[in-house]
């Protein structure tokens, strides 16, 4: 008869029992897919190792209807390449002229009044008065340049800000035509867009930078937020470990059979 000092010998026997069971079985599913698992690479491996090529030479045989039907259908691909290519270039053609035609719509009205404020300027201080051809060129090709150094937005905004600032020009053209003729602060109206312009695009070069270093802030960031996420995943499965190991061992303590008293 089982007597009670017994019982937790039983238990650790049973407990030994089926962890061995699911080892095994575990072990015999692992060997089973591992054995199948190279059957199929040896396999593949043979098949490719006695392949041999297809080393007969066959001759082409192409009728004089081949080649014809080659090259008409070379033919009709070119026509239909050309024509293509002339219809794209139309319409890219169309597109730019109308967006130039929107471009110019929309830049009369900041023109005029940036020629207008130049012009006032240029009165008041009897100064040679702006041309209007070349105030417009120099504006829209600073327009393309901060385009291409940012984009359509910051290009307009150059305009607007152009336009301020030459409006405030004109305003202060009374006080400054009363300075000495070589005073510093008696600026032309073409030095006054040049020097504007050129901060213009010294604090947009700026901003850029400022950008650029958010940007690397930003990574570096990022990076060092990964490599704390993989510490803390670490740390969780040492967590888990652990905590199956102490597990383990509260088992172990209580299945353990004690001596008899």
């Amino acid at each position: 008869m089982t007597t009670t000092n017994d019982m937790p010998a039983s238990i650790s026997t049973l407990v030994e029992r089926r962890f061995y069971v699911v080892a095994r079985w575990f072990g015999l599913i692992l060997a089973s897919i591992t054995f199948l698992a190279a059957l199929f690479a040896g396999a593949v491996s043979i098949q490719k190792l006695t392949s041999t090529p297809d080393n007969q030479l066959r001759p082409p045989n192409i009728s004089y209807d081949d080649f014809r039907s080659a090259l008409e259908a070379a033919q009709l691909e070119k026509k239909k390449t050309e024509t293509d290519t002339t219809l794209q270039r139309k319409e890219q053609e169309v597109a730019n002229a109308q967006e130039s035609l929107n471009l110019e719509r929309k830049l009369k009205p900041h023109l005029d009044a940036i020629i207008a404020n130049l012009i006032k300027y240029a009165d008041i201080l009897q100064l040679a008065k702006p041309s209007e051809q070349g105030v417009g060129n120099f504006v829209r090709e600073y327009m393309q340049k901060i385009n291409y150094m940012a984009d359509d937005t910051i290009a307009w905004k150059y305009v607007d800000n152009l336009e301020k600032a030459t409006a405030n020009l004109a305003n202060d053209a009374e006080r400054l035509s009363k300075l000495n003729p070589d005073d510093s602060r008696k600026v032309r109206w073409d030095g006054f867009l040049k020097v504007y312009t050129a901060k213009f695009i010294d604090l947009l070069e700026v901003e850029r930078g400022r950008i650029s270093g958010e940007q690397t802030r930003v990574a570096i960031e990022k990076a060092e937020a990964l490599v704390i996420i993989y510490g803390a995943i670490g740390a969780f499965f040492t967590f888990i470990i652990a905590t199956i190991l102490l597990v383990l061992l509260r088992i172990e303590r209580n299945t353990r059979p004690t001596p008899h008293s």
